[in-house]
Parts: C-alpha cells; sequence; structure tokens
C-alpha cells in the first residue's frame, strides 16, 4: 500500500507524529522534533510532505480501481443522484 511507498524513516516520523492526542501530542511532537534535532516547524513541514505524498498515492490508487472494487472498500462511496 502507500505506506510502503515510504522511507523507514517517513514510516517511523508519520507514526510518530500521530501517536499522541490533546495536550500529550505538543509534549510529544516537540520531543520528536529534538531527537530528529529539529525545530518544530521543521517537524510540522516533514509531516506536512510525507502526508501530501500519501494524500497523492492514495488517489492514485483510488482511480485504479472500479466502482465496485471502491464499493468493497467504502461502503457507500459511491455518489448517487437524486432518485426520481
Amino acid at each position: 500500500g502507500c505506506m510502503g511507498t515510504l522511507s523507514r524513516d517517513d514510516r517511523w516520523i508519520i507514526g510518530e507524529y500521530y501517536r499522541h492526542r490533546k495536550g500529550a501530542k505538543i509534549d510529544h511532537r516537540m520531543e520528536l522534533a529534538a531527537q530528529l534535532g529539529i525545530s518544530m516547524n521543521a517537524l510540522r513541514i516533514k509531516a506536512y510532505r510525507i502526508r501530501r505524498h500519501l494524500q497523492e498515492c492514495v488517489f492514485e490508487c483510488m482511480k485504479k480501481r472500479s466502482p465496485d472494487e471502491m464499493e468493497k472498500l467504502i461502503p457507500h462511496s459511491r455518489v448517487k443522484g437524486p432518485s426520481l
């Protein structure tokens, strides 16, 4: 899948970036930035670039699937017009 297209380091970074929620999230991200030797802003940019890569990959994969395949993966994913 798309996670497999990332480098081992990027998979680890994005996993760590989203590991915690609410207050713990900020503290953890500060620790992560320090561990990587980068600023919080640089960490945000790095996470953004990884997310963008994943989003592009997911969109490309979705384009290759038929509507029936998408329905199996994501029930109710078909866009339905108004009933007459």
